[in-house]
């Protein structure tokens, strides 16, 4: 059985949860033939909650306060999905994941969950996501030396992967490359598991050395410079530059900016969605110093890779 990631959800439920972008904490819901359907948490596990936060652009899971959720649940008449889902934790998308027909379905087709509630997931964002509207401060980091990074991509999340090797920064071989390593390196920047694993030097090629090649992790590393791999780069070269795209939480932003009047939907007359007198109003930008780096910040904006043109 084959579930879709546009069917599936994490729903906030708890007043201060439905405030903040993005959502990291609810209920986790499928769409079942056109209603949004509720997962009995009876065989709800860590590692699926891990799939779920990767799949929404989280690195990480952790535990919520269950007791409000029961009280929650009690309160309302739940619709659940008819099955279960059994993750090793690794998977990049739900729908990798076994699913067990686990729930009676009785005669009028009423799903139950005996003395269970709907599962929840909270979800540890990335730093850069942390959502808005903590009040006071963020507690102050250390920014440690990064032993990684991603180049060359258009948008947020994605990239060459480089590696920090006795102080030079270098790539890795594209030779076993797969979603799980990608993964690895999606979670250890602050981003959810990996959307694709990206061979044959896509997003350019690098330069200087080829630091790893054959990598082969497990998923649960904390860093991919914790895989096994081979030193040994014989008969690599930055053609086969591995690269990734990883899954990033909707932060909402292209919601407050659209292109008007272009031919097509990549082109057009940039509006931004501000509040004025209380009201969110639509309206224009001034082309003075408009060039193509503040074009570049808009296209990323919206998903749309890098700029061919800025006009004033």
């Amino acid at each position: 059985m084959n579930i879709q990631v546009e069917d599936i959800r994490i729903r906030a439920i708890l007043a201060t949860y439905r405030k903040r972008v993005p959502v990291t904490e609810g209920y986790v819901e499928v769409k079942d033939e056109g209603t949004w359907k509720q997962i009995c948490d009876k065989h709800w596990t860590l590692k699926n909650s891990r799939v779920v936060c990767g799949m929404f652009g989280f690195p990480s899971e952790r535990k919520y306060n269950t007791n409000v959720y029961k009280m929650f649940a009690s309160r309302r008449k739940q619709n659940y999905w008819a099955y279960s889902m059994d993750c090793t934790g690794n998977e990049a998308h739900i729908s990798s994941c076994k699913l067990g027909n686990h729930l009676n379905v009785d005669a009028e087709k009423n799903t139950t969950c005996e003395n269970g509630m709907p599962a929840v997931v909270s979800c540890v964002p990335g730093r850069a996501f942390a959502p808005s509207s903590h009040s006071g401060f963020r507690k102050a980091f250390r920014q440690e030396q990064p032993l990684v990074r991603l180049k060359g991509g258009a948008n947020t999340g994605e990239g060459r992967v480089e590696v920090l090797k006795n102080g030079e920064w270098g790539t890795v071989c594209d030779d076993n490359w797969n979603l799980v390593s990608a993964s690895v390196v999606c979670r250890e920047l602050g981003f959810g598991s990996a959307k694709e694993a990206i061979t044959g030097a896509r997003l350019g090629q690098g330069m200087g050395p080829i630091h790893l090649n054959e990598i082969d992790c497990t998923g649960f590393e904390k860093s991919v410079t914790d895989c096994k791999f081979n030193m040994e780069s014989q008969g690599c070269n930055h053609e086969e530059d591995a690269a990734v795209r990883c899954n990033v939480p909707a932060m909402g932003f292209q919601n407050q900016l659209r292109l008007s009047g272009g031919r097509n939907p990549h082109e057009g007359r940039v509006e931004v969605l501000a509040e004025r007198n209380g009201t969110l109003k639509w309206g224009t930008v001034c082309s003075e110093n408009w060039s193509t780096v503040e074009a570049m910040v808009v296209c990323r904006q919206l998903g749309l890779g890098s700029p061919s043109h800025a006009f004033q």
